[in-house]
């Protein structure tokens, strides 16, 4: 369920590329619906790879 923006392939791309202080969290709220907007971002805690640092 992971969009295309943020696949497998974009996040470790993304990381590689970008100063990691410089990447902002965005979304498509109010116009995705609560309920994916929150697997979508479970998805980010667990899958991304991304960490707090």
């Amino acid at each position: 369920m992971i969009g295309s923006s943020s696949g497998p392939d974009a996040l470790p791309s993304l990381l590689a590329f970008a100063y990691h202080e410089r990447i902002l969290f965005g979304s498509d709220f109010p116009y995705a619906p609560a309920p994916v907007a929150a697997a979508f971002n479970q998805l980010l805690d667990t899958r991304s790879g991304l960490t707090d640092e």
